[in-house]
């Protein structure tokens, strides 16, 4: 007789194969550059002093999932996150990636509790309101 020994037991569906291609969410290969981003940003944090952090490579080489990992990381306990990617479609648009950063930050403002709002609003007023020239 084939078949399994009866005295072994294996939960149901855990030996089932996926009905699909399943990719894990996890990178490889990237944790030097991800430190680097890490570090600027406790830089930021501890000195308090702002840092533009740009990265570059050819296309289709993961830039974008690194950035995505580290929004994963830091936003949900320490704050905002703003990114912007180029488009090479749109490289006549002055500063349309910084828009784009803009656009993304101003999106997770507005995601926040009436009462969080009023404090970055009140920050944002106080930051760009204009100077008296006396």
């Amino acid at each position: 007789m084939g078949g399994r020994s009866p005295d072994r037991h294996v939960p149901a569906g855990q030996q089932d194969s996926p009905d699909r291609l399943l990719i894990p969410e996890k990178l490889y290969g990237r944790d030097r550059e991800i430190e680097k981003l890490l570090a600027s940003f406790d830089r930021v944090i501890k000195g308090g002093s702002p840092e533009l952090v740009l990265v570059a490579g050819y296309s289709g080489i993961g830039k974008s999932s690194v950035v995505n990992e580290l929004h994963k990381v830091l936003v949900p306990p320490r704050g905002l996150f703003a990114s912007g990617k180029f488009d090479q479609y749109k490289r006549d648009i002055p500063y349309s990636t910084l828009a784009q950063a803009f656009q993304s930050l101003t999106r997770g403002l507005l995601a926040k509790s009436e009462a969080d709002l009023a404090t970055w609003r009140a920050a944002l007023l106080e930051a760009l309101a204009p100077t008296d020239g006396s």
